[in-house]
């Protein structure tokens, strides 16, 4: 099967982390955040 892509999401807000994986639970990407 192959890798998912990656999504770079470049924050330091941890809120806006988390609606960020929530909103692309079901889309088949890996978030990264950093």
């Amino acid at each position: 099967m192959p890798d998912r892509p990656r999504l770079v999401i470049a924050t330091g807000n941890a809120g806006k982390i988390g609606e960020y994986r929530e909103l692309l639970a079901n889309a088949g990407v890996e978030l990264v955040a950093f």
